[in-house]
């Protein structure tokens, strides 16, 4: 039952392609977690997603990354030392 339900889950088309949303760049980190930039549809502009799971998502538009971005040097120094 399990192995029928990934068979399936395999074959179905990906969101973008139903949703117009179609992938620029995706970078994967696990089996699991994808960063993905794409011009989406609904906002009508390139956002950024962390898609952490199937579920669950978080989104960043241009507005947002440009908070974000100030902070990334900061992020990278404390992560690599």
């Amino acid at each position: 039952m399990a192995q029928a339900m990934i068979d399936i889950k395999k074959n179905l088309k990906d969101k973008a392609v139903q949703t117009g949303d179609f992938n620029e760049r995706c970078i994967t980190i696990s089996d699991t977690k994808k960063i993905r930039l794409y011009f989406s549809k609904a906002y009508k502009d390139y956002i950024v997603s962390f898609d952490l799971n199937e579920s669950k998502k978080f989104i960043l538009t241009k507005e947002k990354w440009h908070i974000f971005r100030q902070h990334i040097e900061e992020i990278d120094e404390i992560m690599t030392s």
